[in-house]
């Protein structure tokens, strides 16, 4: 269980949803099938206060606590 929820959002095609919670975790859910891919924490542990789709392709950015970017490739899920 993560703690709150502080972003989420929806993916070019809105197939996927990526959200993120104080607790530094990472969801990424099928919109159809509405369950959850995958889950990763943010590996420095700190807090995510946004997390988006990148627009030209899947890769999600986050931002945390440590002001610091982060690029995760949606194929973490295969």
């Amino acid at each position: 269980m993560t703690n709150g929820i502080v972003g989420f959002d929806w993916s070019v095609a809105n197939d996927l949803l990526v959200s993120c919670s104080q607790d530094g975790t990472i969801c990424l859910w099928n919109v159809a099938a509405k369950s959850r891919l995958r889950s990763v924490k943010d590996p420095s542990g700190a807090e995510v206060l946004a997390c988006l789709f990148h627009p030209s392709n899947n890769n999600i950015v986050i931002v945390s606590f440590l002001q610091k970017n982060r690029h995760f490739p949606t194929k973490i899920v295969e």
